[in-house]
């Protein structure tokens, strides 16, 4: 259990003691097993918004209540909203590649500041806490270490204890010792391969997008960038940078690269809006980006993807942020938006919907 819950029951007007806290926890663990595509968006948007879908808080009390006949049948939808954020904290606590969706889409909605009200802002935190923990042993600094050796290391034990089963002359721990040691050949040749893959896809990542910063060009726009405005590349940046990441969380570092990318622009001194970046997109890639990923039931957790979708539907910026207006109340055209901002949240709105649609239908 995790040591707030009983703190974070406090705080939707609950007087929880430790059994409370712990069948609690043992309720969201239950409903954590099994989390399909539109579970996940419903839980998101739960936690971080008033509730609006009365199917969906019908439906999630009878989940409960299935689990923990206790829990309470009506008056209730604090006690949901906090649920559904136990439920993401559980699974984060796993380290599990389930945590990547729901992480990045708390941070995907979390546009602008402000927008979003979540039921217990600390689990946001929890959110960002594990996406650094799991991105760091992704990517781990450590290059001196001897990945060999460690690998090698069950093998050279069952190899010793051969010798030694070997001089001692008895022929059953001979044979034990032979046979513990034939098992241990292919499973250590498994293990070296998967530790070789994920250093050398943790290298390919690093040397991939380090390039695409030094290359000064945009594949998407098949120009270099000294011929393109900031507001025209930022949201095909952060696409480009997508592409690159290899692993979800992605890097802590992407920030600064998106930065990096975005500064080989043409120089322009505007000040910036939303809707600046969906006038200046390039419509061909917007298209292509559009037919690529689904954000048809999840819009309200991706604004720039939601703006894209219906300024191509509706033929114009102001028309899409018209629409955008009431899918994503607290979106504004005029909000302003340097290029590195509308890259970063664009980026994770695409490492998003790619962590949603990996996850069962």
């Amino acid at each position: 259990m995790h040591k707030h819950t009983i703190d974070w029951l406090r705080q939707v007007n609950l007087t929880p003691d430790t059994a409370l806290a712990e069948k609690r926890w043992a309720t969201a663990e239950a409903l954590a097993e099994n989390v399909a595509r539109a579970r996940i968006i419903d839980l998101l948007r739960l936690f971080l918004f008033p509730p609006s879908d009365q199917e969906f808080t019908r439906q999630l009390t009878d989940d409960l209540i299935a689990v923990d006949p206790e829990f309470p049948v009506s008056h209730n939808i604090q006690e949901l909203r906090l649920m559904a954020g136990l439920v993401m904290v559980t699974i984060f606590g796993d380290a599990s590649d389930g945590g990547d969706v729901f992480a990045l889409g708390l941070r995907a909605a979390s546009f602008p500041d402000g927008r979003v009200k979540a039921i217990q802002p600390a689990i946001l935190l929890e959110a960002e806490e594990f996406m650094r923990n799991k991105a760091g042993r992704l990517r781990p600094n450590a290059f001196g270490i001897d990945v060999a050796q460690d690998v090698m290391s069950t093998l050279l034990a069952r190899g010793q204890a051969l010798s030694q089963a070997e001089a001692g002359g008895d022929e059953a721990k001979k044979t034990a010792a032979l046979n513990a040691y034939r098992e241990a050949i292919p499973e250590t040749i498994a293990r070296s391969h998967r530790t070789l893959a994920i250093r050398i896809q943790q290298l390919a990542e690093e040397s991939s997008l380090l390039w695409w910063v030094l290359a000064e060009h945009s594949d998407a726009l098949q120009q270099p960038l000294s011929k393109v405005v900031p507001e025209a590349y930022a949201l095909p940046a952060a696409a480009e940078a997508a592409q690159r990441t290899l692993h979800l969380p992605p890097p802590p570092s992407i920030r600064p690269l998106l930065e990096r990318a975005l500064q080989s622009c043409k120089k322009s001194n505007r000040t910036l809006a939303l809707v600046d970046y969906l006038k200046f997109t390039d419509p061909t890639w917007r298209a292509a980006y559009l037919r690529s990923c689904n954000v048809a039931d999840c819009r309200d957790l991706t604004p720039l993807s939601a703006a894209l979708e219906k300024t191509e539907e509706l033929g114009s910026a102001a028309a899409g942020l018209k629409a955008l207006s009431k899918l994503c109340p607290g979106v504004k055209g005029d909000s302003p938006l340097t290029p590195g901002q509308a890259a970063q949240q664009f980026y994770t709105e695409i490492l998003f919907l790619r962590a949603l649609d990996a996850t069962t239908t």
